[in-house]
Parts: structure tokens; C-alpha cells; sequence
């Protein structure tokens, strides 16, 4: 009778994945959805410095179509690119510090983080 094993490419794919083959126990499992939490606000950070640097060539097309001065839209263009990458600065600073935050207790000395380091 033929052996029910998987072939040995899918037996060790998972593992080189990071998959494991039973499910998360529940403390991954919460450890995952911040990252997915984490991840979907640095996604929303990226959406909106695009729409900042769109809001200020809008602005800079508006003023160029009711007065005509024509460098009105690369105006609006870099003051959408400096409020926007101010934005995306001051938030990456904020959630840096909470991420820091988190992860203060596993940095103690001792912690797991402080192997292999040089004191």
C-alpha cells in the first residue's frame, strides 16, 4: 500500500514559510492582529500624504483656473509634498513611540532581547 506522506517539497515548505501546522495559540494569534492593526495604520498613513500632496495641486489647479497664474499648481504640488511628509514624520514619531513602548519590558536587561549583545 502506497504511503500517505506528502511529497517532501510540501512537508518542509510550510516550516521554510513560517507556517506552522497547527493553528496560532492565542497569544500569536493577538500578537498577529496588532501587526495587522500596526500595518493597516501605516497603510492609512501612506493614503493620506498621497491625498495631502493631491489636495495641494487641486488647490494649485483652482487658483490657476480663477487667476491664471500659472506656477500656482507647482506652489500647491510642494506645499501638498511639505504638509504631507510633516504628517507622515510626525506620525511615524508617534507610532515608533508607542511600538518602543510595547516592547520596553522584553528589552530589559537579561530579556531576551539582550542576548548576544555586548554590555
Amino acid at each position: 500500500m502506497p504511503s500517505r506522506d506528502p511529497p517532501t517539497a510540501t512537508r518542509y515548505l510550510p516550516p521554510m514559510l513560517g507556517l506552522r501546522p497547527t493553528g496560532p495559540s492565542g497569544a500569536d494569534d493577538a500578537r498577529q492582529s496588532e501587526e495587522v492593526r500596526i500595518g493597516y495604520r501605516m497603510l492609512g498613513l501612506g493614503f493620506q500624504v498621497v491625498s495631502e500632496v493631491g489636495a495641494g495641486l487641486l488647490l494649485g489647479w483652482l487658483i490657476d483656473w480663477a487667476t491664471g497664474w500659472k506656477w500656482s499648481i507647482a506652489v500647491g504640488g510642494a506645499i501638498g509634498i511639505v504638509v504631507g511628509l510633516t504628517t507622515l514624520v510626525r506620525s511615524a514619531w508617534k507610532l515608533n513611540a508607542g511600538l518602543e513602548a510595547r516592547d520596553a519590558p522584553s528589552r530589559r536587561p537579561g530579556g531576551p532581547s539582550s542576548r548576544g549583545s555586548r554590555p
